[in-house]
C-alpha cells in the first residue's frame, strides 16, 4: 500500500559544488545522511509506486541551479518519476512551511486540484489573514508535476456519500396458476416428463 501524501519536514541546502539540492534524514543520534532529491524518490518510491504528492517542507527544496537542469529536491524527484512535488523556492521559516502546507491540505480536503490547493496556500501567505502576510511569500512554494493527466486532480477530498437507494417497491403478486383439471398435467410439467425443454 502506497499513501497518497508524503509530507517531509526538516532541513534542506544547496550543494553548490555538486549543483543540486539536498534533504538531511536525521537518525536518532542526531546524525544527518544528506539525500539528493533522486535518492530520496528512490527510497519513496521504493519498487511500487510513490506517492501521487510530495509536500517538502524544507529549505530551499525547489531551488533552481542556472547551471545544471533539475537542480532542487522536487525537480528531481519529478525527474525520477514522482508524479508531483511541491517544494521551497528559498530558505523558510517553519511556521511559514507549516501555514502554507495547513492551507493546501485545507484546500485538498474541500476538493481543489493541488495546483489550485498550492495557490490557496501561497495567496493566503501573502493575504492580510495571514500571520505571516508578506507579499513576497507567493513566490515561495512551487508545483512541479509529470503531466496533469490526473496527477493534480484531487486526491483528499471526502468520498462522496453513497446514493441512498430508492426504497424497494413491493414485490409483485403473483398471479395463481390455473388449477389443472383432474387427469390434466401443467404444461412445464408435460413437456418434463415427455423428454423436451
Amino acid at each position: 500500500m502506497s499513501p497518497d501524501v508524503l509530507h517531509f519536514v526538516g532541513h534542506g541546502r544547496h550543494d553548490a559544488t555538486a549543483g543540486e539540492g539536498r534533504v538531511a534524514l536525521v537518525d536518532v543520534a542526531g546524525t544527518a545522511t544528506w539525500l539528493s532529491g533522486h535518492d530520496l524518490a528512490r527510497i519513496v518510491a521504493g519498487a511500487g509506486a510513490g506517492p501521487r504528492l510530495v509536500l517538502l517542507q524544507s529549505c530551499v527544496g525547489a531551488k533552481e541551479d542556472p547551471t545544471a537542469s533539475f537542480a532542487g529536491v522536487a525537480q528531481q524527484m519529478v525527474r525520477h518519476g514522482l508524479p508531483c512535488v511541491i517544494g521551497m523556492r528559498y530558505d523558510v521559516r517553519p511556521e511559514v512551511a507549516s501555514t502554507f502546507a495547513a492551507q493546501v491540505y485545507r484546500a485538498l480536503l474541500e476538493g481543489d486540484e493541488i495546483d489550485a490547493a498550492a495557490q490557496r496556500g501561497r495567496e493566503f501567505l501573502a493575504g492580510p489573514t495571514s500571520p505571516q502576510h508578506d507579499p513576497r511569500l507567493i513566490g515561495l512554494p512551487v508545483v512541479y508535476a509529470q503531466d496533469r493527466g490526473g496527477v493534480l486532480d484531487p486526491i483528499l477530498a471526502p468520498a462522496p456519500a453513497p446514493a441512498t437507494a430508492p426504497a424497494p417497491s413491493p414485490a409483485p403478486v403473483p398471479s395463481p396458476a390455473p388449477v389443472p383439471s383432474p387427469g390434466q398435467v401443467p404444461a412445464p410439467v408435460a413437456e418434463t416428463v415427455r423428454g423436451g425443454p
